[in-house]
């Protein structure tokens, strides 16, 4: 795990333009809330469920548009109760449908409580904003 850590480090240090340009990768590791939370202050972090179409369509945008992501994989069940308490800590309940994918990137969280689409466009204005795509990507 520590050298998946490294690796992650390591990408951070790269220059913003080159960034938008390299996949962040996937942890098959588990990840804890704080984790998580470390992770999402600097790129987005997506939750990612095999044979979710939805995950599909998220990480296909995020890449067409430039968006470095950090895919976790819901396929083991400590990453899928991180998941769950990303959402239930932003929706502010613990009764809460959650619906795939779960996107965290700093204070915007995705958990199915609005289109997909609208998320996925604050999501990218937000990251051009922030220098992480490029802003003459289209």
């Amino acid at each position: 795990m520590m050298i998946r850590l490294i690796i992650v480090w390591a990408w951070l240090l790269i220059p913003a333009g080159m960034q938008a340009q390299t996949p962040a990768g996937t942890l098959m590791d588990t990840l804890s809330l704080r984790q998580v939370d470390s992770l999402s202050a600097q790129i987005p972090v997506l939750f990612t469920n095999k044979g979710c179409g939805r995950c599909v369509t998220a990480s296909v945008y995020c890449e067409e548009k430039g968006i470095p992501l950090y895919k976790i994989s819901l396929g083991i069940p400590a990453n899928r109760q991180t998941m769950f308490e990303v959402a239930t800590r932003h929706a502010g309940r613990p009764d809460l449908s959650v619906m795939f994918p779960v996107i965290v990137y700093k204070d915007l969280v995705y958990y199915g409580q609005s289109p997909l689409n609208e998320f996925l466009s604050t999501l990218y204005a937000k990251t051009r904003e922030e220098g992480i795509v490029p802003g003459n990507t289209q």
